[in-house]
């Protein structure tokens, strides 16, 4: 979901000095319905900002982003320091030079969401009409509907004979959910629907 204006100042006011908010925004330019993400540095005073071009370019896996520390942070110093040591030692996550010269060059382009609006619908609908609880996203590429099994591994493998690949939400801390992405094909997805009502048949004979 896409966190108002009104909840992030609620957020700044509970937050004590000894604690920093990190906040992960490769998905702000992804979002629907008209919906705008508030600018974090307005209304959080003890945040960082993490950034990838890897969702807004739809590259997944490729390591392109930064971290905007505040410099009115007392520790902001530090922080970047130790930023600057890990980077050294871990090089793994070093930004391949190609892709420096990419987001160099078109600093702002994004995919088209519309593709992925299109999907979610397609997706979501699909599912509440079987009996699913799936809530739209406001945004990202990701659905995370509820499994009519509360062991949702034990539902995943149903999903898997009908050869339909999703993720536990147990892995995000959320037993009972599942998480499907929005990347595939519109054909593909059209076409995974009817296992997924298989699925959901199969545990009504349980």
């Amino acid at each position: 979901m896409v966190y108002s204006a009104e909840v992030l100042r609620r957020l700044d006011g509970v937050v004590p000095e000894s604690m920093l908010i990190v906040s992960d925004e490769p998905y702000r330019p992804l979002t629907f319905d008209g919906l705008t993400p508030p600018e974090t540095f307005g209304l959080l005073r003890r945040a960082v900002v993490a950034w990838s071009w890897s969702k807004a370019m739809a590259i997944p896996g490729e390591r392109i982003g930064y971290l905007a520390i505040p410099p009115h942070l007392p520790e902001a110093a530090a922080l970047r320091g130790a930023c600057t040591f890990a980077n050294r030692i871990l090089g793994y996550i070093n930004a391949p030079a190609i892709w420096q010269r990419v987001v160099g060059r078109v600093p702002d382009a994004t995919v088209d969401v519309s593709q992925y609006r299109e999907k979610r619908d397609i997706l979501c609908d699909a599912l509440s009409s079987m009996g699913y609880r799936a809530p739209r996203p406001q945004g990202s590429f990701y659905v995370f509907p509820r499994t009519p099994l509360a062991d949702d591994v034990a539902f995943i493998r149903l999903l898997q004979a009908e050869g339909i690949l999703a993720v536990p939400g147990a892995g995000f801390g959320r037993s009972g959910y599942m998480r499907l992405s929005l990347t595939i094909s519109k054909d593909d997805l059209v076409r995974s629907l009817p296992g997924f009502e298989r699925a959901m048949r199969g545990t009504r004979l349980r």
